[in-house]
């Protein structure tokens, strides 16, 4: 009735909320994210032969030309002896609480499958542990030092003489292993930012389906 002062309820319906005005920092950081997912997205197919291809042209460089001495030549630079040896230790603290946050949001809290998710780290560090330790036993059943009298290259080096053998770079394995991984496990994060626009528009949904 016209006298009726009473205000009516206001309703969405038919009606989607819109998105909030996006500022210059949140497009540069859209711009950022979208370029992070095209690398993210790339096939394992494409980049392990791409890996591949970089360490077999970068051991024949390195036969031919000499490395230059230089502070990051050094075995005890600290990129090597900090990031490069620790370089598992890191990727599993980050990754693991990238992988635990993240999927406790996409599996709704839910603790069994959080634990699940999280056991493929378990499974990773498994396969690093034999990978590594199986490098360091083929270098050790094919390699000999010049005197046939030391039988290992701690004590080869330590006489002074030369160890001659095939030693496939556990560094080189550790960085690309650390890199798949990281790669496979931020896919999830492709399609994140629809989140805020299914928060916002869950009233909306409510208010239709009563």
């Amino acid at each position: 009735m016209k006298w009726d002062a009473t205000p009516a309820k206001q309703t969405t319906t038919g009606r989607k909320p819109l998105a909030e005005p996006m500022s210059i920092k949140q497009v540069f950081v859209m711009v950022g994210l979208h370029l992070c997912r095209r690398v993210v997205v790339v096939e394992p197919r494409v980049k392990v032969p791409l890996y591949l291809g970089v360490l077999l042209i970068g051991s024949v460089m390195c036969d031919f030309f000499p490395i230059p001495r230089t502070y990051l030549s050094r075995k005890d630079n600290v990129f090597n002896a900090y990031f490069v040896k620790l370089a598992w230790g890191w990727t599993l603290v980050t990754v693991g609480l990238f992988v635990a946050v993240s999927s406790w949001v996409y599996c709704c809290g839910n603790r069994a499958l959080v634990v699940r998710h999280l056991s493929r780290l378990a499974v990773g560090t498994a396969a690093w542990f034999f990978t590594t330790n199986s490098f360091v036993a083929f270098e050790t059943y094919t390699s000999r030092c010049t005197l046939d009298k030391h039988g290992t290259r701690e004590a080869c080096l330590k006489a002074g003489q030369r160890w001659f053998g095939f030693d496939i770079s556990g560094h080189a394995f550790l960085l690309i292993f650390c890199n798949l991984l990281i790669a496979e496990e931020a896919r999830s994060f492709c399609g994140w930012e629809r989140i805020g626009d299914l928060l916002r528009n869950e009233k909306y949904d409510d208010d239709n389906a009563s």
